[in-house]
């Protein structure tokens, strides 16, 4: 721990006199300290924080017809949202930072990651990190020849994906990463998600 302390020290330290000297002439202005202390907190944090990803469609996507759903957060949401959030993501989502647990979206549909990133500030959540059909694509199946799963989380070290798709579950099996599933109208489908990464969380530590 102490060697990785230096390390950590030291790496702060090398990135702090790169904005403080450039070619021996002095610079240097709030925004770059920020970033300084930024880094700092981000390595200190590194490898430790739990990451969760969701599925969208029929996960945290619904049919009004199907699930609860939370209320349309503005007249305007209509008419650049068609999707509907399932009822209880806020409060989950909330849940779970308050737990420090990065939540990530994995899906393999191919909607922008503005669109996405849009959709859920809509309804004030913030997403870590966002891997749509044509992330995967590029970074997990790439140019190999053998076909490569649907999702595959532990690609992004993501310790709990959260889906609807039972093949997804399969392969999670076969490859060798955490999926829970979640099926139709649940009121306690939130709870059981915390309680499931509650006892992730005890297993790593």
């Amino acid at each position: 721990m102490r060697n990785k302390d230096w390390a950590t020290r030291e790496r702060v330290r090398a990135y702090a006199l790169a904005l403080l000297s450039l070619n021996g002439v002095f610079f240097a202005c709030i925004y770059d300290i920020l970033e300084v202390l930024k880094l700092f907190y981000d390595i200190q944090r590194e490898g430790t924080r739990m990451k969760v990803s969701f599925d969208l469609d029929d996960t945290l996507f619904v049919s009004p017809d199907e699930f609860e759903t939370e209320a349309v957060p503005s007249f305007t949401y209509k008419w650049k949202y068609k999707e509907r959030l399932r009822k209880g993501t806020i409060e989950l989502f909330e849940r779970l930072q308050d737990m420090d647990v990065e939540i990530w979206i994995y899906t393999t549909s191919f909607r922008s990651e503005r669109y996405i990133r849009g959709l859920f500030r809509c309804y004030g959540l913030e997403v870590e990190s966002i891997v749509n059909g044509e992330r995967h694509a590029k970074e997990v199946q790439g140019a190999r020849a053998e076909a490569m799963p649907s999702k595959y989380p532990s690609r992004y070290r993501i310790d709990l994906h959260i889906d609807d798709d039972v093949s997804v579950a399969q392969n999670g099996r076969v490859y060798g990463f955490k999926v829970f599933i979640v099926g139709p109208q649940d009121d306690n489908w939130t709870e059981k998600i915390v309680e499931e990464v509650e006892r992730i969380q005890k297993i790593v530590k």
